[in-house]
């Protein structure tokens, strides 16, 4: 998927993109054993911050790689806003929503 990137500054680029991978995999540094925000770090912070939508946060000050983070957290809830949206109308992986039909369950002497 070539998508155009957000930052022309590389290394920006780089954390932004990192922290979107990271938010996806369950079992990264991002995430508690048992599902949770794992906070800690500045970068963790800054990331949570933006998932949060908190306006103010001494975690992310603008063009700094916690900004990038920040700014993937912001990205990260808003993909999952979408996706909720997404299963709830039952569009996920379909251009239209499917028909689901009932299943007819056997009786234990039903042969057909």
């Amino acid at each position: 998927m070539s998508t155009k990137p957000r930052y022309q500054d590389r290394s920006m680029e780089r954390v932004y993109r990192t922290m979107l991978a990271l938010a996806a995999d369950r079992t990264s540094e991002l995430y508690l054993k048992n599902g949770g925000p794992r906070r800690g770090a500045g970068a963790r912070c800054a990331f949570w911050d933006g998932f949060n939508a908190l306006k103010r946060t001494p975690h992310a000050a603008p063009n700094t790689m916690g900004w990038a983070c920040y700014q993937a957290g912001k990205t990260f809830a808003r993909q999952q806003r979408h996706l909720q949206a997404a299963c709830a109308k039952g569009t996920v992986g379909h251009s239209e929503p499917h028909e689901t039909r009932p299943v007819r369950r056997r009786s234990p002497g039903d042969v057909s």
